[in-house]
């Protein structure tokens, strides 16, 4: 039996394969109402694990163009919902979620909507439900802070020590880690693996494994 009483997946980079077109959401809502400079790359090397907010705030400081942060916002969300048709499901993630016989739930700093959406159109949120979805919003703070995490436990009604996170971010492990939750980073999506194996590693990462497959096993130790 496994110590663990539930495990928390991060969606964009970890159940999906979705940076690369958020980010290319993120970089046209921009353009469009303006603001030049950011390009898709650069978006990509930026942003990881952000929430959209967060995001708004920087491209504001960075420019010094005014926008109104709720329109840009909505930009953002009415272009990533356009592009839902490029996101894919990660490799093996349907045979792993039929495979953990313990509660199980997503916590994202994406978009409610957006997130639901994503992991629909894929056939992923079977084995979630909508009610086991946790973003930011609705009195939850976003990653780094440990808030998500904390509450996504404590509607399973598990111990901080029983959950097992898995996030391919830098900003998902520190969220993770103040939680006092074990953390497996993954890098599965990574443009380049070694070097976000790397960063996961030094970001405090349990262990970093390549295939969500690893996770089955982990489970078991």
């Amino acid at each position: 039996m496994s110590r663990f009483k539930l495990v928390i997946f991060d969606c964009d980079g970890t159940l999906v394969i979705s940076e690369e077109s958020n980010n290319r959401a993120i970089s046209r809502a921009a353009k469009k109402l303006g603001i030049e400079g950011y390009e898709t790359d650069d978006c990509l090397q930026k942003f990881r694990g952000m929430n959209l907010r967060r995001i708004v705030d920087l491209i504001i400081e960075e420019t010094g163009v005014y926008v109104d942060k709720e329109v840009f916002l909505e930009a953002i969300k009415i272009m990533s919902l356009s592009l839902m048709g490029e996101i894919k499901a990660v490799d093996n993630v349907h045979e792993v979620l039929e495979n953990i016989d313990i509660g199980k739930c997503v916590a994202s700093n994406g978009d409610r909507k957006c997130v639901i959406e994503s992991l629909a159109i894929n056939n992923i949120l079977e084995y979630f439900g909508e009610d086991n979805i946790f973003t930011h919003g609705d009195g939850i703070k976003p990653k780094p802070d440990p808030d998500m995490f904390l509450k996504a436990s404590e509607k399973f009604g598990v111990k901080p020590e029983e959950s097992l996170v898995i996030e391919d971010s830098e900003t998902g492990i520190a969220a993770a880690r103040a939680a006092g939750m074990e953390v497996l980073g993954y890098t599965g999506t990574a443009i380049i693996e070694e070097r976000r194996h790397n960063k996961l590693e030094a970001a405090g990462a349990t262990k970093v494994i390549k295939d969500l497959k690893e996770i089955l096993a982990y489970l078991e130790k």
